[in-house]
């Protein structure tokens, strides 16, 4: 890939990455259903808070979104899916999951972030709140 793409990410949603069936429902689910779903919120939530001067903040920058026609062969028919895609800024940081610390060098020991000093530990805290409140203020909701 060339310098252009440097700094993106991309945000697939293929269909087959979700679970077929609930163990709590005996019935199949649409998976490309929910797959839709799933890529129109967050495509929605990104020009969202892109137009409301959020991204690059609190949420990574935000490029487009498209919906193209994979073709492919299979059992000698040619057959098409839609393909969709959110092209967002790549973000080379740590993630949360990156604060779980053990400090037991027991592998079957529980998680403990503890190793982190109170304060510090607010300090993420308060500065997640403050994301999910500016992204409130603007409009914008993660409940399912």
């Amino acid at each position: 890939m060339g310098d252009q793409w440097k700094g993106l990410s991309e945000q697939w949603t293929p269909p087959l990455y979700y679970s077929f069936s609930d163990y709590l429902v005996a019935m199949p689910f649409d998976v490309v259903k929910i797959a839709d779903q799933d890529y129109s919120r967050e495509a929605v939530a990104y020009e969202h808070l892109h137009k409301m001067g959020h991204t690059g903040l609190f949420a990574p920058k935000y490029f487009d979104s498209w919906t193209f026609i994979l073709s492919f062969s299979h059992e000698n028919k040619i057959h098409q899916r839609l393909v969709r895609l959110v092209l967002i800024e790549y973000l080379n940081n740590g993630s949360i999951m990156d604060l779980d610390v053990r400090n037991n060098p027991d592998p079957n020991a529980e998680l403990d972030v503890s190793y982190f000093n109170r304060r510090y530990r607010l300090q993420i805290l308060a500065r997640i709140l403050h994301g999910v409140s500016k992204q409130h203020h603007v409009g914008l909701s993660w409940v399912r």
